[in-house]
């Protein structure tokens, strides 16, 4: 363990502090620690006195979760989930002590709605100034000092710390420029699709996922206009635009067999609601279609402002969650994350993982009955305010007092009492020392206690051997507890809402800044605007067509001719997803006479560097093809071929080029006979598991010969020879001096399919069979 004079320093502070509590003596010690409480205690917020005592325990709770040495840094629980894993006090800590972008931003939200803004602040100065990665994005977990522990990738994470910024008021110069842009950009080149959803297991098409990247971008769009840069601010609000008009088309079934009117499933691995695709669920739950696999993720549509709570298929998706994976509890109702869930004790009451292979059964999750309370508390709004604006314009002969007899004003107040409920079953759920827990038991039929050691005595409603308590948890409650007071959900972006659900879209900021913010927007536009009004009569032929606006920068336009219902353009600048890139089409006003005119549609595209080289296809009616008007074609590596072209100021690299071989040629005056060609000696690696492995092995002939060489390993070892050139990019870049020599070890694989996807009999392979041959 690495030890500098940061850590000395903190050493010596704590030997101090050791050294003056001793001197005080524990009563003394205990009283000063018990003030300290008591005092936060009283600037806490007077919420109904049957909520405050667990109202108190929630914000201490999240007070205790923060860190004292990186502060903002508010752990997931301080516990560890059914005792697994290493303790706290050794170096690879597992459980919950780990900070996760999304449960920072739970509490931090938790914080805002306490009245204690200046947590909330440390929180995200935490997310963007410790865990935020180079390219913008954020780890699944990290330690504290911001190192990733988990590897995975979600993409809410990525966006929830814009809404955070945006409700905090940071749209200083250095925030956008480090932190919001660059996390922003990372959205829109790798979403909607991500890696993993926020229960961790599944990637795909999330609505809640989802729901934060729409939300997270019209943020940052904000953000972007205050710092006078419309064009970034433009390409947020379009690409959020695009996704919400698609968030039904991928994620809402229409043939599911809970309903014969659509709803929401929990994810879809390829925006194809409909096409009875299976999913594979973790824990070994098994294999499902995904029609049948729902949670509540959908809320967060709603929470985050994106649609209204009276939306029918959001109204209707809620029905089916009552009926699938709603439970009725002593305590009040309670849901599971989504049917068939694998995380939770065993029916006979075994902790999950009992056997280390992760076996269990999920059960209820309390914080999904706050969330659900702060549906019905926006539901009981919009139907106050839809009245409201209906009463005004009502027949001025119908008297007052008919208004309170109105269905609508009682429907309201319905709603809200059912969140009141939510809050009642959350209060409920708490142990005696008023932790509330991550799950709770879903049945009256309770085991016997068989797990003493990791399992409490299991009651029908109250807490399981989960996470207690879960800051996520404590803070939902504080959350729901003070939206019911001030009569609204305050961590609903009103930048969001307006947008969609009052449908204010408009592209123009109030506060925009000189028009300077404006320029470069009215060039781009102005520049295809110009060229369309040039080409609109001629028939074209070449795809894409490279434009050089006023500016002196170079606007693409790609140009598609032929059949087809719907095209749109995909490549190396959506990260290979459809991100509905779609082309505009057009009827020529007036065509040259004689021609026939097959031109229909076309697409800039504004945000290319002029120095680019990029590979893409079009999608034609949801068929992935080349570029019909465009010949420059490259192998993809996959069995195909992609369109490429490269932008005005493009360079191509020098190490590819065979120099030492055109430098021979030169020397042996053009006889080949006389030319060492760069060779790779083949050999076969033998494995007790593959059998032969094909490979290749490039020793580069230096006088250095004979001194132990650094060893470079490639897995689809041909393709890296023949496609990337590697042995000629080693040898140029060493005739240069700018490496040392190295050997490469180039492996063919036999299916790489399985032998790459975390094989750990592959992985023993390339370890203790292939590097000691090498070595030896």
């Amino acid at each position: 363990i690495g030890f500098d004079n940061h850590d000395q320093y903190n050493l010596l502070g704590a030997l101090g502090n050791a050294d003056q509590s001793l001197t005080k003596g524990f009563a003394k010690c205990l009283e000063e620690y018990e003030k300290g409480w008591s005092d936060y205690v009283k600037t806490v917020r007077k919420v109904e006195p049957k909520y405050q005592a667990q109202f108190n325990m929630a914000a201490m709770i999240l007070k205790a979760h923060e860190d004292k040495t990186k502060r903002g840094a508010n752990i997931a629980s301080l516990s560890v989930p059914w005792g697994g894993g290493d303790n706290a006090n050794e170096n690879n800590i597992g459980g919950y002590h780990l900070i996760w972008s999304r449960d920072l931003y739970q509490v931090a939200t938790a914080f805002m709605a306490l009245g204690d803004k200046a947590a909330a602040v440390r929180a995200l100065d935490f997310l963007f100034n410790v865990q935020q990665k180079p390219d913008g994005s954020f780890p699944q977990n990290s330690y504290l000092d911001g190192k990733p522990f988990w590897g995975s990738l979600q993409l809410d994470e990525v966006a929830f710390p814009l809404i955070l910024a945006y409700q905090l008021g940071r749209d200083d110069k250095k925030t956008w420029e480090n932190h919001v842009k660059k996390a922003a950009d990372f959205i829109v080149k790798n979403g909607p699709k991500t890696p993993q959803e926020r229960w961790e297991e599944e990637g795909g098409y999330s609505p809640s996922t989802i729901a934060a990247e729409i939300a997270g971008l019209v943020c940052a769009a904000e953000i972007a206009r205050k710092n006078g840069n419309e064009t970034s601010a433009n390409i947020y609000l379009k690409t959020a635009d695009e996704w919400q008009a698609n968030i039904e088309k991928w994620t809402v079934t229409r043939s599911g067999k809970y309903s014969k009117s659509p709803y929401y499933v929990r994810i879809t691995q390829n925006g194809k609601p409909d096409a009875g695709e299976k999913i594979e669920l973790n824990n070994g739950a098994g294999f499902f279609d995904e029609r049948e696999i729902v949670d509540a993720g959908f809320l967060e549509l709603v929470r985050l402002g994106i649609k209204s709570p009276d939306d029918p298929i959001i109204q209707n998706s809620v029905k089916v969650i009552d009926e699938v994976i709603r439970v009725k509890t002593p305590n009040g109702d309670a849901f599971y994350r989504y049917n068939n869930d694998g995380y939770g004790e065993m029916d006979d009451g075994r902790r999950w993982n009992f056997d280390g292979k992760y076996t269990g059964k999920g059960r209820l999750w309390a914080l999904l009955s706050g969330e659900r309370g702060q549906y019905e508390l926006a539901l009981s709004n919009k139907i106050s305010k839809t009245y409201e604006e209906n009463y005004k314009k009502r027949d001025k002969s119908i008297p007052d007092f008919m208004r309170e007899l109105s269905l609508e004003p009682m429907m309201a107040n319905t709603m809200k009492i059912l969140a009141e409920i939510r809050l009642d079953a959350m209060l409920a759920f708490a142990n005696e020392g008023l932790m509330i827990p991550e799950q709770i038991w879903d049945s009256p039929k309770v085991p016997k206690n068989a797990d003493k050691q990791f399992v409490p005595e299991l009651k029908f409603g109250e807490g399981t051997g989960s996470a207690t308590p879960l800051a996520w948890s404590m803070a939902q409650f504080i959350r729901l507890a003070v939206n019911l007071q001030e009569g609204r959900n305050l961590d609903t972006p009103d930048i969001v809402y307006n947008r969609y659900v009052l449908g204010k879209k408009s592209e123009v900021s109030s506060q925009k800044s000189v028009e300077e913010s404006n320029k470069r927007v009215e060039i781009t536009t102005n520049c295809y605007t110009d060229w369309w009004d040039k080409n609109k009569t001629k028939k074209l032929s070449k795809s894409p067509i490279i434009v050089k606006c006023k500016d002196g920068s170079f606007l693409p336009i790609f140009v598609y001719s032929g059949a087809g219902k719907n095209v749109e353009v995909a490549g190396d600048f959506t990260g290979w997803k459809s991100q509905n890139l779609t082309f505009w089409k057009f009827q020529p006003y007036a065509p040259v006479e004689g021609d026939d005119l097959e031109f229909s549609s076309y697409r800039p595209i504004n945000w290319l560097n002029s120095k680019a080289r990029v590979e893409y296809k079009l999608i034609v009616d949801g068929k992935w093809i080349t570029d019909p008007l465009n010949p420059n074609k490259v192998d993809n590596g996959v069995g195909g071929e992609n369109s490429f072209f490269t932008m005005p100021d493009y360079k191509a690299t020098l190490w590819d080029k065979d120099t030492s071989f055109e430098d021979q040629m030169k020397e042996a005056k053009g006889d080949i006979s006389k030319v060492t060609l760069q060779g790779c000696s083949i050999e076969k690696f033998r494995s007790k598991v593959f059998g032969e492995i094909n490979g290749c092995v490039f020793a580069p002939q230096y006088k250095e010969i004979g001194k132990p060489f650094p060893v470079l390993y490639l897995q689809d070892g041909t393709d890296y020879r023949n496609r990337a050139f590697a042995m000629t990019i080693q040898e140029n870049l060493v005739k240069a001096g700018k490496i040392k020599p190295f050997l490469i070890v180039f492996l063919d694989p036999k299916d790489r399919m399985k032998e790459y996807w975390a094989n750990d009999d592959y992985a023993k392979f390339v370890a203790e069979e292939v590097v000691p041959a090498i070595d030896a």
